[in-house]
């Protein structure tokens, strides 16, 4: 069998072409796991955040511990709290937060 130069260049090109289909694919892959990171640590810091509230305004209905009486200090809280909770909301949505990271998260 013999084998000419024609050959082995449409072999190369193939094999080129397929190596960068591979490459194209795994970098989506590693980059929508770096994203989901970012994303996962901004909430986490966020969440953190609003944990070092007073500890009053983490009372649970039904719980034997009063609701905290509204004032302007805890409708700010209210609204930070409901902001982090719509912002990853719409970012798994539209799907910029993966399942699994939805599912951590325990928001659904």
């Amino acid at each position: 069998m013999h084998v000419s130069l024609e050959s082995i260049v449409q072999y190369a090109t193939l094999g080129t072409l397929l190596s960068g289909l591979v490459s194209l694919v795994v970098w989506a892959r590693i980059y929508r796991r770096q994203v989901n990171t970012q994303i996962s640590i901004e909430i986490s810091a966020r969440y953190a955040k609003l944990r070092s509230f007073p500890a009053g305004l983490w009372a649970r209905p039904g719980s034997v511990q009063p609701l905290p009486e509204r004032n302007d200090e805890f409708t700010a809280y209210v609204i930070q709290y409901l902001s982090m909770l719509v912002l990853a909301h719409v970012l798994h949505e539209r799907r910029y937060l993966a399942n699994d990271l939805w599912t951590i998260l325990n928001i659904n």
